[in-house]
C-alpha cells in the first residue's frame, strides 16, 4: 500500500506596484528613513521627500509596461520615488533627485508584509 499526501504551498509575490496607496507608499519609505542606516547627505533628501509626500506638492503616475509606479514629489529640486515589482524578491525602491538616482533599496516580502500589515 502506498500513502498519498497533498500538500499545498503558497507562495508569496509582488507582480504590480500599482495598487499601492500614497500612505502605504510614505509607509515604505518612513521605513527607508528610519530602518536603513545612510550618510547625512542622504538625510537631508529623505527630509525634503517626507515632506513632499506628506504635505505636497505631489503626483502619483502608474507605469504599465513594467506594473511600477512613481511618487513625484515636487519640491525646489524635483524627487522621485519609484516603487518597482521583483516577483518573490518583493519590491525594489528607487530615490531620484532630478535625473540622478541616489538610492537604490529592497524589501522582501517578510519585510513588506511586517511594513504594510493593517493589524
Amino acid at each position: 500500500m502506498i500513502d498519498v499526501a497533498e500538500k499545498t504551498i503558497i507562495e508569496y509575490s509582488v507582480a504590480d506596484c500599482r495598487h499601492l496607496n500614497r500612505l502605504e507608499m510614505i509607509g515604505i519609505i518612513s521605513c527607508d528613513i528610519m530602518y536603513k542606516k545612510y550618510h547625512e547627505d542622504i538625510k537631508e533628501h529623505f527630509r525634503d521627500i517626507f515632506k513632499g509626500a506628506t504635505m505636497g506638492p505631489w503626483s502619483i503616475k502608474a507605469d504599465p509596461t513594467d506594473n511600477s509606479i512613481i511618487l513625484k514629489i515636487e519640491t525646489p529640486v524635483e524627487y522621485r520615488v519609484v516603487f518597482i515589482p521583483r516577483g518573490r524578491l518583493g519590491i525594489s525602491v528607487q530615490y531620484w533627485r532630478a535625473e540622478e538616482r541616489f538610492l537604490d533599496t529592497c524589501w522582501s516580502m517578510e519585510e513588506l508584509d511586517e511594513i504594510l500589515s493593517y493589524e
